[in-house]
């Protein structure tokens, strides 16, 4: 009897741990992860405006090097008002002015460019 008992007791134990295992949610009806950055379902456009917004071109280049940060049509009058544009060199400045002239868009790879060589688009 009491072997019978155990049997059921590990079964129903096993019912819910593999339940819960697949389930989205822990066993308070709690999500198991944090949902994070996923306000307009685009985690790394996110990503490359709060860099921006918060860090100096540094931090932003990093970011975009490591591939962290990509944005391929950047909003070139919004990035002008971050943090990255106005802590950035004269230099670093005007060459990113002049790679969004010349495609009449700004890339990522564009300030990555103009972070390390501020003479990238003069050259060309």
């Amino acid at each position: 009897m009491v072997v019978k008992h155990l049997l059921i007791g590990l079964l129903v134990t096993a019912m819910i741990v593999t339940n819960y295992a697949y389930s989205e949610t822990d066993w308070k009806g709690k999500p198991k992860w944090k949902p994070e950055a996923h306000d307009d379902n685009n985690p790394t456009e996110s990503k490359f405006w709060k860099v921006a917004e918060e860090k100096k071109l540094h931090s932003l280049a990093k970011c975009i090097d490591h591939m962290d940060c990509k944005e391929n049509n950047i909003d070139f009058d919004k990035f002008r008002e971050t943090t990255s544009w106005t802590n950035s060199t004269e230099e670093q400045k005007f060459c990113i002015v002049e790679s969004e002239d010349l495609g009449n868009t700004l890339v990522d790879y564009e300030v990555l460019d103009c972070y390390k060589n501020p003479n990238y688009y003069q050259e060309r």
